[in-house]
């Protein structure tokens, strides 16, 4: 008996289900963790029909990845909504809500940007959702320049402060920032050149440390072996609602997708000793 057809609702649907049950995986377990099968099971269903809705498990990443992109801009977007002021200080809370998530969400940012990844199976949800949120940030950085009276360009302005941002972080989390160098340091000094501006970023440091209960906590790669933190799960991943197998929904109700990922030492500026790195 054929499958029913979804509508492109349900197809959106659907696979972003699938998609949030590989993101819990990965927060628990790693990239190793994700596999075709395993999202199956997390969903209660054939195994053979995830691949109706996803050709390899790079598909299904990028999916992933989706959602994490959606994520830091839905953050964003709330923050600068919330924002009241002229434009200069909704771009300031663009990017403090940017470096908050970041330094929150490690594990996920490093999935957002991880290098392995092939290419051919990039899915259009991927690409879509980081399309809306450098449009989100270019209209921002677009109405501080227009009020400040400045003719650079905003796809450029918007490209600089998230490759600083992204060097800075990546630098700390990988361990190779040296001597007193360390994110929260660097990344205020950098910003404000780049933007010309005030960016105060120590509230965000705060907050971010207050939140973890520790300085800001620093993810240890879920995919090292030799890692020996104990997941935290703090999070939780939609879980798909019953409605039979057959449009590869959950067969029957279970318990929510979850899972934080496993957390590390912070970025606060000490020097990580040899043995960590």
């Amino acid at each position: 008996m054929p499958m029913p057809t979804l509508s492109d609702q349900e197809l959106v649907e659907t696979r972003r289900d699938y998609a949030a049950a590989a993101l819990a995986l990965y927060r628990e377990g790693g990239v190793r963790a994700v596999t075709m099968r395993a999202v199956a099971d997390r969903l209660s269903v054939s195994h053979t029909l995830v691949y109706r809705y996803f050709s390899s498990k790079s598909g299904l990443l990028a999916s992933a990845r989706a959602l994490c992109f959606d994520a830091l801009r839905e953050t964003i977007c709330d923050a600068v909504t919330a924002t009241r002021g002229n434009a200069e200080a909704k771009l300031v809370a663009l990017i403090q809500a940017d470096v908050a998530w970041t330094l929150s969400n490690l594990a996920d940012y490093r999935l957002m940007f991880m290098v392995e990844h092939d290419p051919v199976a990039t899915a259009p949800d991927f690409d879509a959702a980081r399309q809306r949120l450098g449009e989100t940030c270019i209209e921002v950085i677009s109405a501080y320049l227009a009020e400040a009276g400045r003719d650079d360009d905003p796809a450029m302005l918007c490209n600089l402060g998230w490759a600083g941002i992204h060097g800075v972080v990546m630098l700390e989390d990988a361990g190779h920032l040296t001597g007193e160098a360390s994110a929260e340091c660097m990344l205020q000094p950098m910003l404000q050149s780049v933007y010309r501006m005030k960016i105060p970023l120590k509230p965000v440091f705060a907050r971010v440390s207050a939140a973890s209960g520790q300085d800001i906590s620093k993810n240890q790669s879920t995919d090292n072996k030799t890692a020996r933190a104990t997941p935290a799960r703090t999070g939780q991943a939609k879980a798909t609602k019953a409605n039979g197998a057959a449009t590869g929904r959950r067969k029957q109700d279970g318990p929510k997708a979850q899972g934080a990922p496993p957390r590390r030492r912070g970025i606060s500026g000490r020097r990580r000793s040899a043995a960590d790195l």
